[in-house]
């Protein structure tokens, strides 16, 4: 399927501002219900199946309701921890969408929050994860999009400035968080 262009997706999306709700039917969706300015993020967790939207308004930060939903929704897969996500990655998230221009795509989640203990569990299983992870913190996610390269959306990422970029190729995923900027 391919991504709708900025505005046809605004037109039909039907999501109130600063909302996060389950998937809306486009066809019932009433295009004056978005502000001309609105920004809207897709969002799926591969391991729970869930999809989020977030809709906000350019200029925007995250309200409290929005980053409690976000963190549920990121929560550790393993063992379904919440963690407080940073509100900061919806926005570099928003950012990145818009800058590759498929506004309207998915972002797929592949791991955000991750619990101590799964930290712990996974070096144990001789996974490469850091010892003090961001994903600890809240401040990192592994993703991917199916219809954005992954060189790509790195380079996407890279070009944004907005914290750590990790490309997995063989794995195919991108580490993203919002700690000091650099790459790997």
């Amino acid at each position: 399927m391919e991504p709708f262009s900025r505005r046809a997706f605004l037109g039909v999306a039907g999501l109130g501002v600063a909302s996060l709700a389950a998937p809306v039917s486009a066809a019932t969706a009433p295009a004056a219900s978005l502000p001309s300015d609105a920004r809207i993020l897709t969002l799926q967790n591969l391991h729970t199946h869930e999809v989020l939207r977030v809709c906000l308004e350019r200029g925007q930060k995250p309200g409290r309701g929005m980053c409690k939903q976000f963190s549920h929704f990121m929560r550790d897969h393993y063992n379904g921890r919440v963690g407080k996500m940073d509100p900061d990655l919806i926005v570099h998230l928003l950012r990145l969408t818009e800058s590759l221009e498929v506004v309207g795509s998915t972002i797929k989640v592949i791991s955000a929050y991750r619990a101590p203990s799964t930290n712990a569990m996974l070096r144990e299983q001789g996974k490469k994860v850091a010892v003090n992870s961001l994903h600890l913190e809240g401040r990192a996610m592994d993703i991917r999009m199916d219809d954005v390269a992954l060189k790509d959306l790195r380079d996407a990422a890279l070009d944004l400035r907005a914290g750590g970029v990790g490309y997995y190729r063989k794995s195919n995923f991108l580490h993203f968080d919002t700690g000091r900027v650099r790459h790997w």
